[in-house]
């Protein structure tokens, strides 16, 4: 409902630095990672109109790895010390990111949308990503919204100035896929129902025109109703969405009915000169109120068959 997604993730970072050199260091010995020059790392939130995120919670640890070491003997040092040249610096971050996710609800409830997150590291040679990283990354929310997480990939991009300084960036994408079976069962049935009933006022005997117009009217009001309250129980945007449609579609085609009913009746009640004449009124009354009949249904099932090749991702918005 707020267009946030909230990413925990972790960084590891390997570097070496010329400027440290150890003597007789314990092998991946851990120290605060402030002591040292580290690589910084910025956020941001989509891929055109980028936003700046910030971690909700960071923690970092730095050790050296000594498994891969260049050794050298201070011949001066009377005590022989031994000190490692370019020491491997390994720093690992767990954050916690809550980023701002710009989605295009054109089609709601129906869509695939996407969220991204970008990763900067000033400062890196290269950055490195395995398939294992992220392919094994899971939902662990278990609640079903609005949205399912479908799949997550990524995307890297090194960058090298012309001043020598190297960037790593690497794009995260989540991808969304919409759950409209809330509103298939909630909003789209029922008010399937009230223009239903609605429709078949127009089969009710044409002499009855107080039962055809109280159903008929009775039923606009309801999908009214029903509109109303689903506007206010899901997400708000400025545009219309498919599901607007599908209500403002609907209303239109009871007002229509409506307007059939009174239609057909003047054509009933209408003053005649003569017994043909009568017969005339009749049956134009009878072959309007079967027009109506037919155009309403072709549009009922023309909408309803947009509405499913919109489900399917064959239409966009």
């Amino acid at each position: 409902m707020e267009g946030k997604a909230t990413v925990e993730f972790e960084i590891r970072l390997k570097w070496q630095d010329s400027r440290i050199k150890l003597t007789k260091p314990k092998i991946s010995a851990t120290f605060p990672c402030e002591e040292i020059w580290t690589p910084a790392l910025s956020l941001s939130a989509g891929l055109s109109n980028k936003i700046d995120v910030y971690p909700r919670r960071n923690t970092s640890s730095c050790h050296f790895n000594q498994e891969k070491k260049r050794v050298e003997v201070q011949l001066e040092d009377p005590l022989m010390g031994i000190t490692f040249i370019e020491p491997d610096i390994m720093q690992e971050q767990k954050l916690t990111v809550e980023l701002p996710c710009q989605l295009q609800l054109s089609m709601y409830p129906f869509g695939r949308h996407m969220c991204n997150l970008t990763i900067l590291v000033s400062g890196a040679k290269w950055i490195n990503i395995k398939d294992e990283d992220y392919r094994n990354i899971k939902y662990l929310n278990g609640a079903r919204y609005d949205f399912h997480l479908e799949k997550i990939t990524a995307a890297r991009r090194n960058i090298l100035y012309e001043t020598d300084f190297n960037q790593g960036r690497v794009s995260l994408t989540l991808h969304l896929v919409a759950e409209p079976s809330y509103h298939i069962t909630n909003s789209f049935l029922p008010s399937s129902l009230m223009f239903l009933i609605c429709y078949l006022s127009l089969f009710f005997p044409t002499a009855c025109f107080s039962e055809r117009i109280m159903v008929s009217l009775t039923a606009l009001l309801v999908l009214v109703t029903l509109f109303s309250q689903a506007t206010n129980t899901y997400v708000k945007t400025p545009y219309y969405k498919l599901i607007d449609v599908w209500y403002v579609v609907l209303i239109f085609l009871c007002f229509t009915v409506v307007v059939a009913n009174a239609l057909v009746n003047y054509l009933r009640v209408a003053k005649v000169q003569s017994q043909t004449d009568l017969m005339r009124k009749l049956l134009a009354a009878k072959r309007c109120n079967s027009a109506f009949q037919e155009f309403l249904a072709a549009c009922f099932v023309a909408l309803v068959m947009a509405f499913v090749l919109f489900s399917q991702d064959i239409l966009k918005v």
